[in-house]
């Protein structure tokens, strides 16, 4: 996943951030390698979209279309964006077009069309911005996602702490900051009541 920027005028007024505890961030180990690993979890990541996201995304569709692979704008255009086939929390989620986010095209062509007007963040669902910081369900606590923890079977590289040495309370500086402005800026709905699911059937970026 290309890696959205730190920031950039944001609408909506200057929301005071407060820190948001994340529970693991010190013993985590993460590093993102992205363009050499070519933009793993954009595969089959299927992040869930907000309603204010699709909103959003809706609005900005006929700019980023031009963008697009070919197979994924083809395949928008007959069956939109959208998965409701899949959903995550009670929300549809990105759809996949031959295994790679229908916005995924050397990059994502929603950051980069947010990038253009001053915010990396503006047209992506808060799960791929924050990624790979995850939420539970059960409890609203933050947390690094890691191989192994909270049934986490997602295979990705990145997410197991035995690849890298870095801590991720270096390398997620961003998504922290981040995890802050959104929260302030209520961007984040809270958690529905349920039971965690396993990493897999959360879909990437959960």
């Amino acid at each position: 996943m290309e890696r959205a920027g730190t920031g950039g005028p944001r609408r909506g007024g200057t929301a005071a951030r407060a820190p948001v505890p994340v529970a693991n961030l010190a013993a985590a180990r993460f590093e993102c390698v992205y363009p050499a690993c070519g933009g793993l979890c954009c595969m089959n990541g299927r992040p869930a979209v907000e309603e204010s996201e699709e909103q959003r995304i809706r609005a900005i569709l006929p700019t980023v279309a031009g963008r697009m692979r070919p197979d994924a704008r083809a395949w928008v255009s007959s069956r939109g964006f959208l998965s409701e086939s899949v959903r995550t929390e009670g929300r549809p989620t990105l759809a996949v077009s031959r295994g790679w986010c229908v916005f995924f095209h050397d990059g994502c062509v929603l950051q980069k069309a947010g990038a253009e007007e001053g915010d990396p963040i503006r047209y992506k669902p808060w799960r791929c911005t924050l990624f790979p910081l995850a939420r539970r369900r059960e409890t609203g606590e933050w947390f690094v996602r890691q191989r192994g923890l909270h049934g986490e079977r997602w295979d990705l590289f990145c997410l197991d702490p035995g690849e890298s040495g870095k801590s991720a309370a270096a390398t997620l500086t961003a998504e922290v900051d981040r995890l802050a402005r959104l929260v302030a800026e209520r961007r984040i709905p809270p958690a529905p009541p349920g039971r965690e699911g396993s990493a897999k059937g959360r879909a990437g970026p959960p």
